[in-house]
């Protein structure tokens, strides 16, 4: 059973891959934050009060 407060965070440039991804994890249960580039994740973690339990990133992406 997965706990539904179990929080990610996704860095996906591509719309369409950022998109699928997000329903996937929330279909599983997940909270999922999305960030589109490196800068705006840092920007993202910067104002979070509960940090992910795991960051999931594009390795080749603009901004970082």
């Amino acid at each position: 059973m997965k706990d539904k407060n179990v929080k990610l965070l996704l860095v996906e440039d591509e719309a369409f891959l950022r998109d699928l991804y997000e329903q996937a994890f929330r279909l599983m249960g997940y909270h999922i934050e999305t960030a589109v580039d490196g800068q705006d994740a840092v920007e993202k973690l910067d104002k979070m009060t509960e940090l992910p339990v795991l960051i999931m990133l594009d390795m080749m992406m603009p901004k970082m």
